[in-house]
């Protein structure tokens, strides 16, 4: 959902800055220069360069920092912590996540947490915007 809104927030961020088109076109092939922002540094990057907005200065960055990380694991890794990421997994409590015999272990509280997490990230984004 905060991946979703963010990309899409830049996209109509961008159309409100510029004032025709061709400006549009010249602004996103300078700054996003054949990439896209299918990454959180990427995403970080251009909303840094094109508005001045840090997203890493959201109060509650760590804990986003530890959901995002929970949906890589499970997207890239169908739950299961990659033996050189378990150093990095006691992060994920932030949010209530344990991790046992390298998988995550999700509550019912624990996903509240990254929900409420989430719902603040995009509220917060859009009062950046």
């Amino acid at each position: 959902m905060a991946e979703s809104y963010t990309d899409t927030l830049l996209s109509e961020m961008l159309r409100e800055k510029v004032d025709s088109e061709e400006e549009l076109v010249g602004k996103l092939m300078h700054v996003v220069d054949g990439l896209s922002a299918n990454t959180w540094p990427r995403r970080e990057q251009l909303f840094s360069h094109l508005f001045g907005i840090s997203l890493s200065s959201f109060s509650r960055n760590s804990e986003f920092a530890a959901i995002k990380r929970v949906r890589n694991i499970i997207a890239h890794g169908l739950g299961r912590v990659a033996k050189r990421e378990l150093g990095s997994a006691s992060k994920l409590s932030a949010v209530g996540i344990q991790v046992r015999d390298h998988e995550i272990l999700i509550s019912r509280a624990s996903l509240l947490t990254a929900a409420d997490v989430a719902f603040s990230y995009v509220t917060w984004l859009d009062n950046q915007s």
